[in-house]
């Protein structure tokens, strides 16, 4: 009954989302939500309802179940207030849903309607906000149009996160490996090494360098230095990098392959038989794990 779903703030939107994913009629679900609303007035102070299905429908689109993340984040606009904070948020996270779908128009068309909503509340120094711009930017890369304005926008989500003080967090690192990775497309090569070593220092601060995230960071580095022939730094960064992804388990790819030839033969250059003897087992048990003769 209602009466009895008085939990506290923090244990009770846990509970509603596993009561979401059980029961999806949704006269029941909008019944029992404001029933619950009106009588929980410290629930009502701690989030909206939008805000609930906003973070329901995204545990749903993170366990693939992409239409019943779609019902209940579309609910979540009928019953809140579109032009609000939540509205944003709920409108960026259907865009998250088309992403994953694939339907990139629409999740662009999404991401911009929650743009334009953050802009005319004055929301635009938020971490919310700069996830938005990175997400907008991501959706123009994979297109490969307007990468130069994709990239003037990974610019503004890390200055948010200067002004608001959170560029030590991995979602700083993680937007400057993007910008790279633009910055690589237009053939900004120096820039890319400049942004990626930023995203290093960031989670050598954070201590997860040594993790899949920061492999990729590393591996990134060796293979930009290669290009700007630095010969030694990109065999120093792509041996580090592969080793955490072979501490990791996540070694398991052709793309790993082909790092690790680079590898064998920088090793090779810089006569380290050693480092190209381990470099280039890992290489054939990658290459034959994936089927791939290499």
């Amino acid at each position: 009954t209602v009466q009895s779903m008085r939990w506290s703030p923090t244990s009770f939107e846990p509970k509603v989302q596993r009561w979401f994913v059980r029961e999806m009629d949704v006269k029941v679900r909008r019944t029992l939500i404001v029933s619950t609303v009106k009588t929980t007035q410290a629930w009502l102070n701690s989030c909206s309802v939008t805000r609930v299905c906003c973070r329901v429908g995204d545990f749903l689109r993170k366990t693939g179940r992409f239409d019943r993340a779609m019902t209940v984040l579309e609910k979540g606009l009928k019953i809140g207030n579109l032009h609000s904070a939540e509205g944003g948020l709920i409108l960026m996270t259907i865009g998250h849903v088309k992403r994953n779908r694939g339907d990139w128009d629409g999740a662009n068309e999404a991401y911009e309607q929650s743009q334009v909503i953050h802009k005319e509340l004055g929301l635009t120094v938020t971490l919310t906000y700069s996830a938005l711009l990175r997400n907008i930017a991501g959706v123009k890369v994979h297109a490969d149009v307007d990468l130069y304005d994709a990239i003037a926008l990974y610019f503004e989500a890390i200055e948010i996160h200067r002004q608001t003080d959170t560029m030590l967090t991995a979602d700083a690192a993680s937007t400057l490996r993007d910008l790279a990775t633009v910055r690589t497309r237009i053939d900004d090569l120096p820039g890319a090494l400049a942004s990626l070593e930023q995203a290093r220092e960031l989670r050598e601060q954070l201590g997860n360098l040594d993790s899949p995230d920061g492999a990729l960071v590393l591996i990134d580095l060796g293979r930009i230095s290669h290009k700007l022939d630095k010969g030694e730094m990109a065999k120093k960064f792509l041996a580090q990098g592969m080793g955490i992804r072979a501490m990791t388990g996540t070694m398991t790819t052709k793309a790993d392959g082909d790092t690790l030839e680079l590898l064998v033969n920088l090793c090779l250059e810089f006569a380290d038989y050693a480092g190209a003897k381990d470099a280039l087992g890992k290489a054939i048990e990658v290459y034959t794990r994936v089927g791939d003769p290499g």
